[in-house]
């Protein structure tokens, strides 16, 4: 901003500049004339005027008091200096004795004004206040810094709210995150592990929810096992000699993957038979003495046990793979289809001729469980993983319907029934105890949480802040130990794509 006036005289004028803080005053003085005083004279100690012509004033320093708080502030602005420099800012506060920090560093000292009289030098510019010293180290008693505590950094990631009860992290999420830091959303697209897929199915998870498997496929290509983790995918390949592997379940700790690929089998042909797939290596698990093809379905908690189906002699008939070796779950039962196996590998689960058996390993025990009311065929599909509990569905020829039993011989089936109440529904897999349940029924993906009575999983997400990204979930096909963290497949566009959901 400029400020100015002229007036007319037969004197030359002499130009002021007084610099103040952003403007500057420009005059024009006439004859009237009179020598004031030397402008070097000593000024008041207070004003800033000393006799170099600009120094700073002794403004007062700022002090706190006895185990108080913040420091007082810095001393005021030094008045202008004289014609050659400007006046210095005033010092910083200091601290005082239990205090925390000193006050601030006055304003810096206007600029030093020009000597009234012809042809003398302009004022010199605006001082700078001191560099203000750093802040003390904590104050005595009772003026020590506030410490916020394990929430003082936001462990939350800004999406939830956090606690500390005694001293351990506790993250509230907002609805859409997940996780002990609020980390990941609570449904999530798994994404493509090839470019050309467009049909890509989950079919199980870990333990705690990490590891994802299942199978991919293009319009013109062989479908591929996966492994999903942390947002990226490792494609299992398949055997040697074979062009095609789908992945059907995963071991408790996310280690082995376990499902089956095709592999030549005589002459020109190939078979399907079972693989296991561990740190980068797939392994052909290999068929009964006399049989042609098998599949493996369900594995333990560490993968040293897998279970599953293929044929012996042309007929059908259920394997266990223990320790290298492979044998027939040969009993009465026979052919026996196991589904599920338990986390500690003594307990499995399928069906047997038209009905959901169990099988209990060392000692070998084996019994049927019983029909849902007017079903002619029943099987168990999946087993918690501490074996108590065996989900699955029956048909009494107008479709399947969920049903779940408890591990015993004789067991009753409890229906859970099917969504809005009508149509067809079936149970896939089961939490650790048997309590959270997961499916499909009527074309889409459900869950049973508190009662026999399914909920739409997509429903269950929105409901929980979840963005379901154009999803239509079609099937739950696996769900974690502890029954928070799901995974499936659905319809998104014109593609068939997996998922992973984590609720509440």
């Amino acid at each position: 901003m400029l400020r100015g006036s002229m007036q007319s005289s037969p004197w030359v004028g002499a130009l002021l500049l007084f610099g103040t803080a952003g403007a500057l005053s420009v005059s024009c003085v006439d004859d009237d004339y009179s020598v004031p005083a030397d402008p070097r004279a000593e000024g008041g100690a207070s004003d800033g005027g000393a006799s170099d012509g600009g120094a700073s004033g002794a403004a007062a320093d700022g002090v706190s008091g006895e185990g108080g708080g913040l420091g007082g502030a810095g001393g005021a602005a030094g008045a202008g200096g004289g014609p050659f420099e400007g006046g210095a800012g005033g010092d910083s506060g200091r601290e005082a004795s239990g205090g925390t920090s000193g006050g601030a560093a006055g304003a810096p000292g206007s600029a030093g004004a020009a000597a009234e009289g012809p042809g003398l030098t302009q004022g010199g510019a605006a001082g700078s206040g001191p560099d203000p010293e750093p802040p003390p180290d904590a104050g005595g008693a009772g003026g020590a810094p506030e410490d916020d505590g394990p929430c003082a950094d936001d462990p939350c990631n800004g999406r939830g709210e956090c606690s500390a009860p005694n001293g351990e992290v506790l993250c509230t999420c907002d609805g859409p995150y997940f996780g002990a830091r609020c980390e990941t959303p609570r449904f999530e697209p798994l994404g493509l592990p090839r470019s050309m897929d467009n049909r890509i199915e989950a079919t199980g998870v870990s333990a705690d929810g990490s590891v994802v498997v299942g199978w991919s496929q293009g319009t013109s290509s062989a479908p591929e096992a996966f492994r999903w983790e942390a947002g990226a995918f490792t494609r299992l390949g398949t055997l040697p000699g074979g062009i095609q592997s789908k992945a059907f379940a995963v071991s408790g700790d996310g280690r082995v993957v376990v499902g089956e690929a095709d592999a030549p089998s005589g002459g020109s042909g190939t078979a399907n038979v079972g693989f296991s797939w561990e740190g980068g290596a797939m392994t052909n698990l290999g068929v009964l003495e006399f049989g042609t093809v098998s599949r493996a379905l369900a594995v333990n908690e560490d993968g040293s046990v897998i279970v599953g189906s293929g044929d012996d002699d042309t007929a059908p008939a259920g394997i266990i793979w223990e320790d290298g070796a492979i044998q027939k779950l040969g009993s009465d039962l026979e052919p026996e289809t196991p589904a599920g196996i338990s986390a500690d590998g003594t307990v499995v689960a399928g069906q047997s001729a038209q009905s959901a058996f169990f099988r209990v390993l060392g000692p070998v025990s084996v019994g049927f469980m019983q029909l849902l009311d007017g079903a002619t065929s029943c099987r168990a599909r999946g087993l918690s993983a501490d074996g108590s509990v065996a989900v699955g569905s029956c048909n009494g020829g107008g479709g399947d319907r969920a049903a779940r039993w408890a591990v015993v011989a004789d067991a009753p089936a409890t229906d859970l029934g099917t969504l809005d109440g009508s149509g067809e529904s079936r149970a896939l897999a089961s939490d650790e105890s048997g309590a959270r349940i997961v499916g499909e029924s009527n074309g889409e993906a459900v869950v049973w949480l508190d009662d026999d009575s399914p909920e739409s999983l997509a429903a269950v997400l929105t409901a929980a802040g979840a963005d379901l990204a154009g999803f239509q979930l079609a099937a739950a096909t696996g769900i974690s130990a502890d029954g928070r963290v799901i995974v499936g497949y659905g319809q998104r566009g014109v593609r068939i794509e997996a998922f992973i959901a984590r609720l509440p």
